[in-house]
């Protein structure tokens, strides 16, 4: 005889359920999804899985917690890793990516055996990024900010203000460097965002061909205007 399906799980189910067992969350299809209820009454979810040649209970929470749409998300994020021959507890274990303001504050950190006594280095660098980067981006995880982002941050200051704004690309681009070198990205999108900026206008200077040494004297000679006769200068027949 065929063993009957299991139902799906629902939220009226698990509020009333107090038999203590494992109950599937309507087996294929549920990537192994298992609501389960202790002798002591707690409930909790948890998921049954197969990687690395070996079976694998993940806890996914209390149920207290945890809603059962959580659990299956939680549940199908899980099942993509081993699909693709990962690890969903190694994944647990990796740190949190952190925002660009955390990266600064680390990278800056890291810095300040160079920054030489005395001088102001760090203190411009917290300035510059806290006035323009950090509004734009310091909330940003490190792994979510794109080109577009980077460009935000500089074109209001590029034209106006270059000289701050390539010390501000600088450093945003030595923070983002940071990351993949942590894992958490593999890129740095500091120089697609350059690209997109405008370019610096080159002023062309003109200079005057240059005078041989004897021809110097003649040539202030004849560039300074002729001294106007004062009254003291002028012939005594003049005077009436």
């Amino acid at each position: 005889m065929a063993k009957a399906a299991e139902q799906r799980l629902t939220a009226g189910f698990i509020n009333s359920i107090a038999k203590p067992g494992s109950y599937g969350d309507g087996g294929r299809g549920s990537n192994g999804l298992r609501l389960v209820v202790t002798a002591a009454g707690t409930k909790h979810f948890r998921q049954r899985l197969y990687y690395n040649g070996k079976r694998h209970n993940l806890g996914l929470g209390p149920c207290a917690l945890v809603s059962l749409a959580q659990a299956r998300e939680k549940a199908l994020a899980n099942r993509r890793i081993t699909l693709a021959d990962g690890d969903p507890l190694a994944e647990k274990r990796k740190p949190a990516v952190p925002t660009f303001a955390e990266a600064a504050e680390a990278v800056i950190e890291l810095r300040a055996p160079t920054f030489k006594p005395g001088s102001n280095s760090e203190a411009n660098w917290r300035n510059s990024l806290a006035r323009y980067a950090f509004p734009k981006i310091g909330g940003l995880r490190v792994d979510a900010i794109g080109p577009a982002h980077v460009a935000g941050v500089l074109e209001p200051i590029w034209t106006d203000k270059r000289t701050t704004a390539e010390r501000v690309k600088e450093r945003v681009r030595e923070v983002l460097q940071w990351s993949p070198g942590r894992g958490f990205r593999t890129d740095n999108p500091v120089d697609a965002a350059a690209a997109t900026l405008p370019k610096a206008r080159v002023v062309k200077v003109k200079h005057h061909a240059a005078l041989p040494y004897s021809e110097v004297a003649g040539a202030i000679a004849r560039s300074t205007p002729p001294a106007q006769p004062t009254a003291s200068s002028w012939p005594s027949s003049f005077w009436f």
